[in-house]
Order: structure tokens, then C-alpha cells, then sequence
């Protein structure tokens, strides 16, 4: 019945260690000016986002006017396949009919 609550203890223990060392080796090395860089470049490409989405939108209409209308009548339309004369696998023959008829599809021959 504790088993819940010494799993949970465990984890939280184990949490802390993580933290822990992980503290311990960002004080080994400064990283400030590679987040300083890191922030910079964020802020630089959701400038460019904003700056780019008039654009974006612009484009985007300017497709939508020039899109040729498609009549569906001018599509080519599917035609049904021919069926085989004996389909490849068929539940009625036996093991052994099978297989020959497989190998004969494949070219092979068969034993018959």
C-alpha cells in the first residue's frame, strides 16, 4: 500500500540529485554569451516573420487569382484492369497446385 508514495519519494530524490549536477556543470562552464547569441537570433527571425507574412499573404493571393479552373470533364478517367486468366492465389487448389501455378508466374515453370 506504500508503494506509491515510496515511488513518488524516489523519484523526487532522484530529481534532485539530476538537479543537482546538472547545476554543478553549468557552473563549470558560461554559456551566457551563446544564450546572449541564441536570444538575438530568435529575435531576428520573428522580425523576419512578421516582416515576411504580408508577403506570404500577398503570394498566396496572387496564386489563387491566377490558378487555372480545372473542368472535371477534361481529366482522364480510370479504366477498369483486365483480369488475369487464373488469379495467383486461389483457395481452391492445393498446396502443391499453388505453388506450380506461382512458379509459373514467376516464369519459372512448374513441376507438372
Amino acid at each position: 500500500p506504500t508503494l506509491a508514495s515510496r515511488a513518488y519519494a524516489a523519484r523526487s530524490e532522484e530529481n534532485s540529485r539530476l538537479r543537482e549536477i546538472e547545476a554543478a556543470i553549468h557552473e563549470r562552464y558560461d554559456v551566457t554569451e551563446f544564450q546572449e547569441r541564441a536570444d538575438e537570433i530568435s529575435m531576428e527571425i520573428s522580425e523576419l516573420e512578421s516582416d515576411a507574412s504580408g508577403i506570404w499573404e500577398s503570394i498566396t493571393e496572387a496564386l489563387a487569382q491566377e490558378a487555372p479552373e480545372i473542368d472535371p470533364d477534361s481529366l482522364p478517367r480510370p479504366r477498369p484492369a483486365t483480369p488475369p486468366d487464373a488469379p495467383l492465389f486461389d483457395s481452391k487448389r492445393s498446396y502443391l497446385e499453388q505453388i506450380d501455378h506461382y512458379r509459373k508466374w514467376q516464369g519459372r515453370g512448374g513441376t507438372k
